[in-house]
């Protein structure tokens, strides 16, 4: 049973979570929170039901059960405290968290038998109950154990220039994150930097969203205004809404704010914006050019767009996971994301943050937009065909 499972009553109730001292560096901010903030949004992002801030553990005998105990000076990135979700703990059982290059572990979880032998001790710091287990450990009163980190983060925080350096240190780690190829490669580069700004004022995931979806209008305002300069100044402001659209999720991730309402409204605004870009595309072309059909293929296209997302709509609703095409249904989503086949790169191709920066690229050029229009048009006749067959001949999930 995980440490943050609920333990039954007669056992002594829900296992706690113990933030022990860091009261010089209470009031140091890190990622717009202080580390207080931080270790119970990290805990309650866990599964916790109770955090406990202590400057003092010589009363950590008084517990009953497991207890989760985290330094209060130190900061864990969300990412790497995950493996505690699955992490057990018998009584006698010690468990220390383990990362290369990261140094003493920040958290430790203690059976309770380990707290038992730990408070003999009388441990009045995190610091003195990390060597007292270690000396329990010897003389065999307690198993310790490692728990491995594949990609760790955790650092110490003394002043305010290592909790500044703590936060682009996890920023830079978003860049890493799945994503398109585009999204790797150039925007989180700027993104992060924006995040960084707002990140010590009391900006919300979900106003990021917005900000984003109304530059994202007033790229298709632009683009309707026909011409070449309007179709660049349209398109700029699509990729910056694209960067900003990055935002969002990297102040959920650092902020703990994460939710299912931010998800779907992160993607309605995408899905409709992305619908509307393309239709005024559409129009700024046969403005330009006097071929109604270039309309057509950008209503065409946006049409396109909006019936696929509805699809994924259905899916995550009904499901509870997004669409998958019937060939990548059954993997895993972090195997689908990450992979690197031919047909892996082409798919990422026509992820928002790729083709808007080819169409930011394309306007600026001008000659090959109508190209492009119209490779959006036959892409759009085969999202067409693939929902057709997915959903009427495989019948697969949707």
């Amino acid at each position: 049973m995980s440490v943050f499972e609920p333990v039954p009553a007669e056992t002594g109730g829900q296992a706690a979570c113990v933030v022990a001292g860091g009261l010089a560096t209470a009031g140091l901010a890190v990622g717009g929170m202080t580390l207080p903030e931080r270790w119970e949004a990290a805990f309650k992002a866990l599964g916790a039901e109770r955090v406990e801030h202590v400057q003092s553990l010589t009363s950590l005998g008084q517990t009953a059960s497991s207890v989760v105990v985290a330094d209060g000076s130190a900061v864990a990135e969300h990412a790497s405290l995950e493996v505690l979700k699955d992490c057990t703990c018998g009584g006698t059982d010690a468990v220390l968290l383990v990362g290369a290059g990261m140094g003493e572990s920040p958290v430790i979880v203690l059976g309770s038998g380990a707290v038992r032998a730990a408070s003999s001790k009388s441990p009045a710091s995190y610091a003195d109950l990390i060597a007292a287990v270690r000396s329990l450990a010897e003389s065999g009163e307690v198993v310790l154990r490692r728990l491995e980190v594949a990609s760790p983060f955790w650092r110490r925080i003394s002043d305010r220039r290592s909790a500044s350096r703590s936060t682009w240190e996890m920023l830079k780690r978003l860049r890493l994150r799945p994503g398109g190829l585009v999204a790797r490669g150039v925007n989180r580069h700027v993104s992060i930097r924006l995040t960084g700004l707002v990140l010590p004022f009391r900006v919300t995931p979900n106003h990021m969203t917005t900000v984003a979806g109304i530059v994202g209008l007033a790229a298709t305002a632009a683009m309707l205004q026909g011409g070449y300069l309007w179709a660049v100044v349209g398109a700029a402001l699509m990729e910056f809404s694209s960067i900003l659209d990055g935002c969002d999720g990297e102040i959920a991730k650092i902020k703990y704010q994460s939710s299912d309402f931010g998800g779907w409204y992160d993607s309605i605004w995408d899905e409709f914006v992305n619908s509307f870009f393309l239709a005024a595309v559409g129009w700024n072309l046969s403005g330009a050019y006097g071929h109604p059909v270039l309309l057509w293929m950008g209503v065409f296209s946006g049409a396109a767009s909006l019936l696929y997302a509805a699809a994924h709509w259905h899916s995550k609703f009904k499901h509870g996971v997004g669409l998958y095409w019937w060939f990548d249904q059954g993997k895993p989503r972090k195997v689908v994301w990450e992979s690197r086949s031919p047909l892996s790169i082409l798919k990422k191709l026509f992820w928002r943050d790729s083709f808007l920066f080819i169409y930011f690229v394309a306007a600026v050029l001008w000659y090959p937009l109508p190209l492009l229009l119209a490779v959006s048009t036959a892409g759009s006749i085969g999202v067409f065909a693939l929902l057709f067959y997915h959903i009427l001949v495989k019948r697969a999930r949707w």
